[in-house]
């Protein structure tokens, strides 16, 4: 009889720990899901980043391009004057 209560008690014991993993395993699952949102979110807000920063480029390049026609055209008629 005590060795069926000892087996029962251990068999509870392994039961317990058994839920306590499943319950740290779900709260890791919870975890995981929002950090792969949060990662999801931050690998957008990058890529919207970079095709902002092309577009600035892009207009930088055509701003340094207006400079330099103009400091020509400038030259040009500060020597015809």
């Amino acid at each position: 009889m005590a060795e069926d209560e000892d087996l029962t008690n251990q068999l509870d014991s392994i039961q317990q720990q058994v839920n306590q993993q499943n319950a740290a395993k779900a709260d890791a699952e919870t975890v995981i899901g929002s950090v792969s949102e949060q990662l999801r979110q931050i690998e957008e807000q990058l890529r919207q980043a970079t095709a902002e920063l092309g577009t600035i480029k892009e207009q930088r390049v055509a701003v340094e391009n207006d400079i330099t026609l103009n400091e020509r055209q400038l030259a040009e008629a500060q020597k015809n004057d």
